[in-house]
């Protein structure tokens, strides 16, 4: 059996990559029927910016994101990859009809400010800063909400002006991004790694790892919370990035 030469195993090897990075927004374009010069045409963006946006190597901004989902017929969210666990992104709405527009989606959700002084943070929640179109996720699910970050102090993952969407009661797993409120209206953006037991074998203390930016550093530490001290727990399911 012979071997493969160099040369070609090289461009095997490329072409797995490109078929495992498919982006939804190449998905749509192909399933709308649009060439890239089309669309570019149709959104006013050049066509080497969508090429970018398709591989993965430019950000969508949210401007960007409605234009394209307006042209395309499609949610946002659709438009954004899955990843259950860094929850940078709206999900896709694989719950909605393929045809379903941006103006029949529901723009019902409070948008609450999450501000930030001497290295704490707290939600406002007594003022609705703005309503905001539900993700696919939070269709239908009362208490849901979102928060829009107020400066970089949560590190790389939320940004300044970022708007994060909070799923009330979806269960949580080790390794997602929570929202913790606390008994003093202390607000805690993280990630969760479990329920400690510490007494009668009862799930007593919550312990989640957070973020601090520190000059140019992201710092980490984990913080064990007793339940008592806790107000609220919410599952983070997606963030719009700002512009």
């Amino acid at each position: 059996m012979g071997t493969i030469p160099p040369q070609n195993l090289k461009n095997k090897v490329a072409l797995r990559k490109r078929k495992k990075s498919k982006h939804p927004l190449r998905e749509f374009r192909i399933k709308r029927g649009f060439t890239l010069e089309e669309l570019a045409e149709l959104t006013r963006l050049s066509p080497s910016y969508l090429s970018r946006l398709e591989s993965g190597t430019r950000r969508l901004n949210a401007d960007v994101l409605h234009r394209l989902a307006l042209v395309l017929s499609c949610h946002p969210g659709d438009l954004l990859i899955h990843d259950s666990h860094s929850s940078r992104f709206i999900p896709q709405a694989n719950s909605l009809n393929e045809q379903t527009s941006i103006a029949m989606v529901p723009q019902d959700l409070p948008l609450y400010v999450l501000n930030s002084e001497n290295n704490l943070q707290a939600i406002d929640f007594e003022h609705t800063t703005e309503w905001l179109p539900r993700p696919p996720e939070l269709l239908g699910v009362p208490g849901s909400f979102a928060f829009s970050v107020s400066n970089d102090s949560l590190g790389q993952r939320y940004r300044k002006n970022d708007h994060v969407y909070v799923h009330p009661n979806k269960s949580l797993t080790p390794g997602c991004s929570i929202l913790v409120v606390t008994r003093n209206d202390q607000s805690l953006v993280g990630q969760f790694i479990n329920w400690k037991n510490d007494t009668n074998s009862m799930a007593d203390t919550l312990v989640i790892r957070l973020i601090e930016r520190i000059g140019h550093e992201d710092c980490f530490k984990e913080v064990s919370l007793s339940k008592n001290s806790i107000k609220a727990t919410y599952r983070i399911i997606g963030i719009m990035e700002a512009a």
